[in-house]
C-alpha cells in the first residue's frame, strides 16, 4: 500500500468515527422530539386530526426547504453544504429554546406552541438529507467513509435514548423532551464545525474529475455541465429514479404513519409511552447489524436487490402491527426493522448516489428525503389522524398494509428498469 493509500485509509477511519458521532447526536436529538410529538401535542389539547394536519404542514414545508436549498447548493459553488446545515441546526436550537422556555414558565398557548413546534419539525425533517450529504461529499471525493457503520451508530444511540426518554415522559410528562434535544444539538454544532480533513473542502458535489492528494486539492480538465432546472426538470431527466421515488413514498407512508401514531397502537394493546420507547428502541437496535454490515451486503447483492428486500419487509412490519394484540407482539413486529428500514436507508442513499448524474447528487438525496419524510409524512399524517379519529386503529393499520404493498410493487418495477438500463449501457 502506497503512502497515499495509507493516508486516505487513515482519513477514512477518522472521518467515519467523526461522522458516527454526528449521526448519534442528530438522531438522539431528533428522536427525542419525533417519537413523542403526537403525545406532546395531544397533551396540549390538540385532536389527532389536527395533529395530522400539523404533521402534513411540517412535511410539505420540509419538502420545499430541501428542494430549494439543495438546488442552491448544487447550482452555486459559493453556497457551502456545511454552512446551510449549521444554519438549520441553529434554527432548531432557537425554536427548541423558545418551546423549552414556555415549558419552564408554564405558558400554555396551544396556537403559539403548535406554530413553533411545526416550524421546528420542518427544519428537523429537512436536516436529514443534508446530514447524509455531508458524508457523501467525502465519499465522492475519494475518501471511503463508511456511511452504513456511522448510521448504525446513530441507530443504536436511538435505541438508548428512546428507552430513556420514554421513561422520562412517563415520570415527568411530555414537556421534558426538549432537554435532550437542546443538549444533543449543541454537541452537533461542534461536531459539524470540526468535520473536515486537511486538503478537502466541502462546497458542493464535484465528484467527477476531482483528484484527492494529501494536502492538495485540484480539479482535472474534465468537467461536467450543471443543470440549473428545478424539481420538475430533475424528475424529467431521471425518469427511473422518479418512479423509484414513488415506490419509496408509498412504502414510507406506511412506515411513517406507524411511527407517528405508535402511541395509539400501544394504547390499543394496553400499553403506554413506555411501550413506545421500548418498541422504538428495539427497532433502532436491530437496525445496527444491517447498517454496519451494509458494505458487506453490497459486495454480495446489488443495491436494487437490497431495496426489494426492504420493500417486502415494510409490508411485514405493517402486517405484524395489524395483527398485534399484546405489547410483546408489538416488540416482535419491531424486529422487522432490521430488514426494512435497516437495509432501506443505506441502500436508498447509495442508489441515489449512483442512479443520477454527479451534478444532481445533493438534489437526489434531498428528493429521496422529501419522498420518504416530507410527502410520506404529509399523506400519512392527514389520513392517519382522520382514520384513527373516525374509524379506529385497526382501519388505520389496514391502510398502512395497503400502502406498503403498493410501494413494494413500484420498487420492484423501478429497480428492474434500472438494472435493465445498466445492462443496455454495458453492451458494445
Amino acid at each position: 500500500m502506497s503512502s497515499f493509500d495509507e493516508e486516505k485509509s487513515r482519513q477514512a477511519r477518522a472521518l467515519t468515527l467523526h461522522y458516527a458521532l454526528i449521526q448519534a447526536a442528530f438522531w438522539m436529538g431528533y428522536m427525542s422530539i419525533r417519537a413523542y410529538t403526537t403525545q406532546y401535542l395531544a397533551d396540549r389539547g390538540l385532536s389527532y386530526t389536527l395533529i395530522g394536519v400539523l404533521y402534513a404542514v411540517a412535511s410539505i414545508g420540509s419538502v420545499l426547504l430541501q428542494t430549494g436549498l439543495s438546488g442552491m447548493i448544487d447550482g452555486q459553488s459559493k453556497i457551502r453544504l456545511r454552512t446551510v446545515t449549521m444554519i438549520l441546526v441553529g434554527l432548531v436550537l432557537v425554536l427548541g429554546g423558545w418551546l423549552l422556555l414556555f415549558q419552564i414558565i408554564g405558558l400554555n398557548r396551544p396556537v403559539m406552541v403548535a406554530a413553533l413546534y411545526t416550524l421546528m419539525l420542518i427544519i428537523l425533517y429537512g436536516l436529514q438529507s443534508f446530514i447524509t450529504s455531508l458524508c457523501y461529499e467525502f465519499i465522492n471525493h475519494g475518501i471511503p467513509v463508511n456511511f452504513g457503520l456511522a448510521r448504525g451508530v446513530g441507530s443504536i444511540t436511538c435505541a438508548v435514548i428512546n428507552v430513556i426518554v420514554g421513561n422520562l415522559v412517563v415520570r415527568y410528562g411530555s414537556g421534558c423532551i426538549f432537554y435532550p434535544l437542546m443538549g444533543f444539538f449543541l454537541c452537533l454544532v461542534i461536531l459539524i464545525l470540526t468535520f473536515q480533513v486537511r486538503g478537502v473542502h466541502i462546497h458542493s458535489h464535484r465528484p467527477i474529475g476531482f483528484h484527492l492528494k494529501t494536502g492538495d486539492t485540484t480539479h482535472s480538465k474534465k468537467t461536467h455541465t450543471k443543470h440549473q432546472g428545478g424539481t420538475l426538470d430533475f424528475l424529467r431527466r431521471n425518469p427511473i429514479y422518479s418512479l423509484f421515488l414513488v415506490g419509496c413514498f408509498l412504502s414510507m407512508t406506511a412506515y411513517q404513519c406507524i411511527n407517528s401514531y405508535m402511541i395509539n397502537i400501544a394504547k390499543g394493546v394496553g400499553g403506554s409511552s413506555r411501550t413506545v420507547g421500548y418498541v422504538l428502541a428495539i427497532a433502532a437496535a436491530v437496525e445496527l447489524p444491517a447498517m454496519v454490515c451494509f458494505n458487506w451486503f453490497r459486495k454480495k447483492l446489488s443495491a436494487t436487490i437490497l431495496l426489494r428486500i426492504a420493500g417486502f419487509f415494510f409490508i411485514m412490519k405493517a402486517l405484524f402491527m395489524l395483527l398485534a394484540r399484546t405489547e410483546t407482539m408489538m416488540y416482535m413486529a419491531a424486529l422487522t426493522q432490521m430488514f426494512s428500514f435497516g437495509i432501506f436507508l443505506p441502500a436508498s442513499t447509495y442508489f441515489a448516489n449512483e442512479a443520477v448524474p454527479p451534478e444532481d447528487r445533493v438534489k437526489a438525496q434531498a428528493m429521496i428525503s422529501s419522498a420518504t419524510v416530507g410527502l410520506a409524512m404529509t399523506v400519512g399524517s392527514l389520513f392517519g389522524g382522520t382514520l384513527i379519529d373516525n374509524f379506529g386503529v385497526r382501519a388505520f393499520l389496514i391502510v398502512c398494509v395497503a400502502f406498503a404493498a403498493a410501494g413494494f410493487a413500484v420498487i420492484l418495477i423501478s429497480t428492474g428498469r434500472y438494472d435493465q438500463s445498466k445492462k443496455m449501457k454495458r453492451r458494445p
